[in-house]
């Protein structure tokens, strides 16, 4: 039996919140679905479809979500379920409700990442005295990011 599988991804919204690793910033975004058979460990594989980047060049068929990668950043849900599955650094935890499970992930906040859409460079990060700060090399002058 096939099933759709909501995918929704916890992040930054912006560089600066990323670097400070304040939780209230982080955000919690609707990123499509996936369709899988319905069988034992279907978290496992809905997450190993996120990744279809990692191992192919082409997106698969019955991947209806923009993220191309995830870690352990992403809740998951059988349509309908009401079974939230939050990725962990191994495995996945439950929930009752996207609220709940979203809290969970805000808990971790230090593991996650700004979303991709964000402005970012490249470069050195640090967070002093409560600011954020960038550097192209490492014998640069730190600036505040702003971004």
């Amino acid at each position: 039996m096939k099933i759709k599988v909501n995918v929704w991804q916890v992040g930054y919204p912006t560089t600066k919140d990323y670097v400070l690793k304040n939780a209230d910033k982080l955000e919690c975004r609707n990123k499509g679905y996936v369709i899988v058979d319905f069988t034992e460990g279907w978290e496992e594989k809905v997450w190993d479809l996120l990744n279809w980047s990692c191992w192919t060049d082409c997106k698969p068929d019955n991947v209806h979500s923009p993220l191309d990668h995830c870690n352990s950043d992403i809740i998951l849900e059988i349509e309908g379920s009401k079974d939230y599955k939050c990725a962990m650094f191994v495995g996945f935890e439950s929930a009752l409700s996207l609220e709940s499970a979203f809290a969970r992930q805000k808990r971790r906040a230090g593991e996650m990442w700004q979303f991709a859409d964000t402005a970012h460079v490249s470069g050195y990060y640090a967070r002093k005295d409560g600011k954020a700060y960038w550097r192209k090399e490492k014998e640069d002058e730190w600036k505040e990011v702003t971004w």
